[in-house]
């Protein structure tokens, strides 16, 4: 028996929109520039082969399920 408690950071985005001063003088109405994370902490006491938010679903795999993937991306959002 063991306890499925979890937390979990599902995602994240962090950004920043640049200061119309700047970005006026080169003919660009807004641009932001953002990083953003997806799945990045899992706090549980679960042995790693399962995933808590699977665990007690009817079915075959009964928790046991492929790791969840960590994204990590950035970009720039650019309006003229």
């Amino acid at each position: 028996m063991q306890s499925a408690a979890y937390m979990r950071l599902k995602n994240i985005q962090v950004g920043y929109t640049l200061p119309k001063e700047l970005t006026g003088r080169i003919g660009i109405s807004k641009a932001r520039i953002y990083v953003s994370g997806d799945n990045l902490l899992t706090f549980t006491n679960l042995i790693d082969t399962f995933d808590p938010e699977t665990v007690g679903l009817s079915g075959w795999n009964d928790g046991k399920t492929y790791p969840l993937a960590k994204v990590v991306s950035c970009g720039l959002s650019v309006t003229f």
